[in-house]
């Protein structure tokens, strides 16, 4: 993992734990800056990243619970919570994503109304 890639994942983690406190998407927003396009992409591409790595997570709990829903109850109490919690961090990274789209967006409308000007 490059330096580039570390300072997007804390930049990211620090607006999940934002998320998790109940900060309002525009407090959220606020904490994320992107000094020009290409390091919104970047963090974009890192955010995928750990998202494609989440919904795999998920997807894997829930093939553990498949033969508890066949009656052999034993997987399911732990892969479902195991999942649940990976749903509750896959809505945070959501969260952090709206978050995102909507700073790029003010930074964007910004940087037109200056060059306009």
């Amino acid at each position: 993992m490059t330096t580039t890639q570390q300072n997007h994942a804390s930049i990211i983690d620090a607006a999940v734990k934002l998320v998790r406190s109940r900060h309002s998407r525009e407090e959220v927003a606020a904490a994320l800056a992107f000094g020009d396009r290409e390091s919104y992409l970047a963090f974009v591409s890192e955010w995928k990243a750990i998202y494609a790595d989440l919904s795999g997570e998920i997807r894997a709990y829930k093939r553990e619970m498949k033969p508890a829903y066949k009656g052999d109850v034993s997987y399911k109490g732990n892969a479902q919570s195991r999942r649940q919690s990976c749903r509750d961090e896959a809505r945070a990274y959501i969260e952090v994503r709206k978050a995102s789209k909507l700073r790029a967006g003010s930074q964007w409308e910004a940087a037109r109304q200056a060059a306009a000007a």
